[in-house]
C-alpha cells in the first residue's frame, strides 16, 4: 500500500511539474496553429528554436506556409524579437521579413525610396511587429510601422507596406502617418 501511495504521489508531482514547465511540447505548438497538418518533423525543428521561456508568442502568419515566434523579454522593457520561418516540405527555413542585412542596415535602394516620404534617418524596429499576407499571384504583402530618428523611440512615426516574392528582394509599396491616408511609393 505504501509503495502505491508513493507511486501515485510521484505520478502526480511529475504531471504538476510538466504543466508548470516553460518548455513547449509539440502538442502545445500545434494547438496554437489553425492549420492542423504540420508534420512532426517541422514542429520538432520549430521547437528547437524556442528556448525554455514562457514569454514566447507563437504565430501562424500564413497557415501551412509561414510560422513565427516572438520573444518578449521578461524584464518589461520594450524588447521584442521575432523570427519567421517558411515551410518547404519537411524543411523549416528561417526567412528575413524586411530589407535589412545582418548588421541591420537597410538595403540602399529600398531606403532611398522610403526616405522620400518618411524623411532621412527613418528605421525599422523589431518591437513594431509585422503582418504578412500572400496574394494569389505569389507575392507576399508585409505591413509594419516605421520610426523616424527625430520622433520618440517608443511611438511609431507611421505605417509602411512593402512586397516580396522571395524574402530576399523587397519593394516598398505605400506609406502613411496615420494608417488612413496612404501614399504610394514610387
Amino acid at each position: 500500500m505504501k509503495s502505491q501511495v508513493t507511486l501515485i504521489a510521484l505520478i502526480l508531482s511529475t504531471c504538476a511539474f510538466a504543466q508548470n514547465s516553460d518548455k513547449f511540447t509539440l502538442l502545445d505548438i500545434q494547438r496554437e496553429f489553425r492549420h492542423k497538418k504540420y508534420s512532426v518533423e517541422v514542429l520538432k525543428k520549430f521547437n528547437t528554436y524556442l528556448l525554455d521561456n514562457k514569454y514566447y508568442n507563437i504565430s501562424e502568419e500564413i497557415p501551412g506556409e509561414i510560422i513565427s515566434y516572438t520573444y518578449e523579454n521578461e524584464n518589461g522593457s520594450i524588447s521584442r524579437v521575432s523570427q519567421f520561418f517558411k515551410i518547404n516540405g519537411e524543411k523549416l527555413d528561417p526567412i528575413k521579413i524586411d530589407p535589412r542585412n545582418e548588421e541591420f542596415d537597410i538595403n540602399t535602394i529600398f531606403d532611398e525610396k522610403v526616405a522620400k516620404y518618411a524623411g532621412k534617418n527613418w528605421r525599422f524596429e523589431d518591437r513594431a511587429g509585422y503582418s504578412i499576407k500572400k496574394f494569389k499571384n505569389g507575392i507576399y504583402f508585409i505591413s509594419t510601422q516605421f520610426y523616424r530618428e527625430i520622433d520618440s523611440n517608443i511611438a511609431p512615426s507611421g505605417y509602411l507596406d512593402y512586397t516580396t516574392k522571395d524574402f530576399k528582394k523587397f519593394i516598398p509599396y505605400r506609406i502613411s502617418e496615420d494608417g488612413k491616408n496612404w501614399k504610394l511609393i514610387k
